[in-house]
């Protein structure tokens, strides 16, 4: 797991350190976020968004391992940023169960870094090692995501 985060972040660093005038990755992800606020409280819409803001990423990138995986990053990135809101909204609504939603968010965290950890060992170090780690840590938000929704929604 430490070997395969050390090659994420320099792989991560190298796209960061491009040459001056290098485009960023084509990731927007207003089409996520419109997806997700379309959805409202509906769980399989809500699930349905995901890949949203992927698609036209990969689209405008290029079909490549890098490109995916700097593509599924971000909608990652996007997703986490959706859990933390939905968890401060949790924590504000019932402050009485604070403590153990952030329990939980502790416990599922480590499960996530586990879990992505060994599907990404699956690929033994290859191209899809990033992808598929990546890949995972978007599935697992946007479940848990869906999931706080419901139990935000029976408050």
């Amino acid at each position: 797991m430490r070997g395969f985060l050390m090659s994420l972040i320099f792989a991560l660093a190298a796209c960061a350190s491009a040459p001056a005038g290098a485009d960023e990755i084509a990731y927007d992800a207003a089409p996520l976020q419109q997806c997700i606020a379309s959805a409202g409280n509906d769980a399989a819409q809500l699930a349905g968004c995901k890949g949203a803001g992927v698609r036209p990423c990969i689209a405008s990138e290029g079909d490549s391992t890098i490109a995916a995986t700097l593509c599924w990053d971000r909608e990652a990135t996007t997703w986490r940023e959706q859990l933390d809101a939905v968890v401060a909204r949790l924590a504000a609504v019932a402050p009485a169960h604070a403590d153990s939603l952030r329990a939980s968010q502790t416990a599922w965290q480590s499960w996530v870094d586990a879990e992505c950890g060994y599907r990404a060992d699956l690929f033994d170090g290859g191209s899809g090692a990033q992808l598929e780690h990546v890949t995972c840590a978007a599935d697992l938000a946007v479940e848990r995501v869906v999931m706080l929704n419901q139990t935000e929604r029976g408050l």
